[in-house]
């Protein structure tokens, strides 16, 4: 199964920064771990991160990997800046 998650970050007023992790679950442990981390995301802009196992690795944007069953997103900001952002997935077989 392949997951490509899109980061649309519509407003940046001020000098914001924000990372994007995509996190897998263990199903045996149940602790998530990280499968994909973004560089730091500071301004308006449109960010595209791949999980694929047929994909070529690319830093912080693309890992050979599949997304398992159970996986979530987490966004975490390094400041108090403002910023509007949205996060939208496709998942394919």
């Amino acid at each position: 199964m392949y997951c490509y998650i899109i980061l649309d970050v519509t407003v940046a007023p001020e000098s914001p920064s924000i990372v994007l992790k995509i996190e897998g679950k263990d199903i045996a442990s149940g602790k998530y771990y990280t499968i994909l981390e973004s560089a730091a995301v500071v301004g308006v802009s449109t960010n595209i991160y791949k999980v694929a196992h047929w994909i070529v690795a690319a830093a912080n944007l693309a890992v050979a990997d599949q997304i398992p069953e159970t996986w979530r997103v987490t966004v975490t900001h390094g400041n108090t800046d403002t910023i509007t952002y949205s996060i939208g997935y496709n998942l394919g077989i």
